[in-house]
């Protein structure tokens, strides 16, 4: 069993996003920039079976979460590999493929040695192909709906509209 679970989400304009020039407070006028990084903070947590992948993370901004969900959602579902990665640090998780059905899900924290970086493996599961694309799907369409509860006009931005299953 898979969980990618959204436990709260600021879906207030930041401070930081009020200072910039093109800020308007509508919605309609968020462009690409805008709607990245530090544009409503989330906190998630993604399990397989008893296995905590990640979190509850402490902040991860909704939109790139929701990106990054939908570019690699074909490829969960077709069985071919993918990576999650976070605008707010280096860590990755990765998603494999193991056989026809299944799907090795592992974390890579960001380390740095000696000038040089790398990844370590935090932990690691398998998890059933189905199983994640559903949980995936789901997250999808509920922090979007939650991010067009807030500001209905972000249905007309094209970014946004790609944030599709």
């Amino acid at each position: 069993m898979v969980s990618l679970v959204l436990h709260e989400v600021d879906l207030g304009i930041t401070p930081a996003a009020r200072t910039v020039p093109w800020f308007t407070g509508k919605a309609e006028d968020f462009d690409a920039g805008s709607l990245h990084y530090s544009l409503f903070p989330a906190r998630v947590t993604l399990s397989v079976g008893d296995l905590t992948i990640m979190g509850p993370r402490t902040m991860v901004p909704l939109f790139d979460f929701l990106a990054v969900l939908a570019f690699i959602l074909p490829n969960v579902r077709d069985g071919k590999p993918a990576s999650i990665g976070f605008t707010e640090s280096a860590d990755r998780i990765r998603l494999r493929p193991v056989g026809a059905d299944d799907i090795d899900v592992t974390y890579l924290e960001a380390r740095s040695h000696t000038g040089r970086r790398h990844r370590r493996e935090r932990v690691s599961a398998r998890a059933d192909r189905g199983d994640l694309t559903r949980s995936f799907t789901t997250f999808l369409e509920t922090g979007r709906a939650l991010l067009i509860d807030a500001y209905p006009d972000l249905v007309r931005n094209p970014l946004f509209g790609k944030l599709t299953t």
